[in-house]
């Protein structure tokens, strides 16, 4: 069963507030997004390359963003996200080199890298 909940990142106001009013820096592009199977972070595939986003609301860097650039030309996307359900891999897709990046997490430091028959569109890691 899926289940949806509202996050409203700051109850002092009466609105539902989006996750820009915590000064994340977030990607013009944005093509997919997967929180951490703990929560607190979000991960991001957009132009150029993947965004993690501090999203925990007791965490005093809430909003802190780090972009980890992937290809090396302008048209390069993440279009695709996965995380490992114990939280300590984190998979990009990237469209146009028709490659997947696993990456360990925390640090963002790249593991290994495959290239796979088409442009990665999805990704689900069990």
């Amino acid at each position: 069963m899926a289940t949806f909940q509202l996050v409203d990142f700051d109850p002092t106001t009466p609105a539902v507030d989006h996750l820009s009013v915590t000064g994340a820096n977030l990607g013009v592009f944005t093509n997919d997004m997967v929180v951490h199977p703990r929560g607190g972070l979000l991960f991001c595939g957009e132009r150029g390359g993947l965004r993690l986003i501090d999203v925990d609301l007791q965490s005093p860097t809430l909003g802190a963003a780090v972009f980890v650039p992937m290809g090396n030309g302008g048209l390069d996307n993440v279009f695709a996200v996965a995380v490992s359900p114990a939280g300590d891999r984190f998979y990009a897709g990237e469209y146009s080199s028709h490659s997947v990046v696993e990456f360990s997490v925390p640090g963002l430091l790249t593991a290994r890298s495959w290239t796979v028959g088409g442009a990665p569109e999805g990704l689900a890691v069990r």
